[in-house]
């Protein structure tokens, strides 16, 4: 959530160095890495522009004079972290004011049975998908952000509705702490259980450690209302032949399957949650393993990248054992208008085996599991 009307500047120095690698980095995104081609900081200014641009977002809403990269109020950066380096400077974050301009976006797709919670400063909004089959048909994104923009200008504040799903305040909420969450039954992993997990936005995963192939098994993923089955024999054969039939499908990308080997160590874990929650969030995760006989052996440290943007950590889950020390579900430093929120979540001493470890942010949820975990030896059945 930030604001629609602040340009966001870069200035590179007068001169470079030659064949120096330059990288801007932006909250949320990739960073955006070149190599200077001369000594003028102009001509690295172009390049800089140049791989910006390159992304979806930003194209055709980057531009350069001189030395100073602008990037249009468009692009919606104005409350988010940007760096440049090794030199060069950037513009401050907006300063809110009364009438700052906020948006919400409600992105993702609508879910019979979800919670839909949005909060500005004292006021809150929550609307409840329907979980008749009936009453949920026609249930869009669009439609739910219509219902809070019209239960939000009955209490005065001036909203409107753009892209559909896309909240914008105008007038009313300048100085206020907003919080957009989404609430879904999230399934835990169990030992030999497969597990859904997100790596980030729309990017979920699949995890198939601890899960033994049985011969003559079907092993099913349902996305919606569509089906795709394999019957291969090894956990590598049936995740690559599933990756193919989601990618014939046309609607879905699974280009890739990433096969993730983690060792049974805290910092192997909490390295895959961390790379995880930051690909999925836009939280900066910093994990600490202190050394045997510490009151804490393991610690993720949760940093919002914006200030005043709350997140909630819904459920902190290490089944088969209870680890779990501290669960990050009461923030540590709340958002305010110039203070980004941290939460602390803290396992006690002690490395259970064969568990999934599991962090549940806004109802999104991110799992790991160690690839020496147990296989399930139960009887056979059909994952989805």
């Amino acid at each position: 959530m930030s604001s629609a009307d602040y340009a966001r500047t870069i200035t590179i120095p007068t001169t470079v160095a030659n064949a120096a690698t330059y990288t801007v980095t932006i909250a949320g995104y990739s960073p955006f890495t070149v190599t200077t081609a001369t000594t003028a900081g102009s001509d690295l200014a172009t390049q800089l522009r140049n791989a910006i641009n390159g992304n979806a977002n930003f194209a055709g809403k980057v531009s350069v004079s001189g030395r100073v990269v602008t990037i249009d109020a468009s692009a919606n950066v104005g409350n988010v972290s940007i760096t440049v380096g090794p030199t060069g400077t950037v513009n401050g974050t907006e300063p809110l004011d009364a009438d700052h301009t906020r948006t919400i976006a409600m992105t993702g797709t609508a879910v019979s049975g979800a919670q839909y919670r949005v909060v500005v400063g004292t006021d809150e909004y929550v609307y409840v998908a329907p979980t008749d089959a009936d009453e949920f048909s026609g249930v869009t994104m669009n439609t739910i952000a219509e219902w809070f923009r019209d239960e939000m200008r009955a209490d005065g504040y001036t909203v409107q509705t753009s892209s559909g799903t896309t909240i914008t305040i105008t007038a009313g909420a300048g100085l206020k702490a907003i919080t957009a969450t989404v609430r879904n039954a999230v399934a835990l992993p169990t030992p030999g259980e497969v597990m859904v997990s997100s790596v980030g936005t729309g990017k979920p995963t699949i995890s198939l450690n601890g899960l033994a192939p049985v011969a003559g098994a079907t092993y099913v993923v349902r996305i919606g209302s569509d089906t795709f089955t394999s019957d291969k024999a090894t956990l590598t054969e049936i995740a690559t032949d599933l990756r193919d039939k989601i990618h014939a499908h046309g609607t879905y990308n699974a280009d890739a399957v990433r096969f993730v080997s983690l060792a049974q160590s805290w910092d192997a874990i909490l390295g895959e949650l961390e790379a995880r929650i930051e690909l999925g969030e836009a939280i900066e995760v910093v994990r600490t393993v202190t050394p045997t006989g510490s009151p804490t052996l393991a610690k993720l440290t949760l940093t919002g990248d914006v200030a005043n943007v709350a997140f909630t950590v819904g459920k902190v889950v290490v089944r088969g054992d209870d680890v779990v020390q501290q669960s990050g579900n009461q923030p540590q430093r709340a958002a305010s208008s110039t203070v980004r929120q941290q939460s602390v979540i803290e396992f006690e001493a002690g490395l259970p085996a064969n568990v999934s470890y599991t962090v549940v942010i806004d109802g999104r949820t991110y799992s790991a599991t160690p690839s020496d975990k147990v296989p399930n030896t139960g009887p056979a059945s059909s994952p989805s």
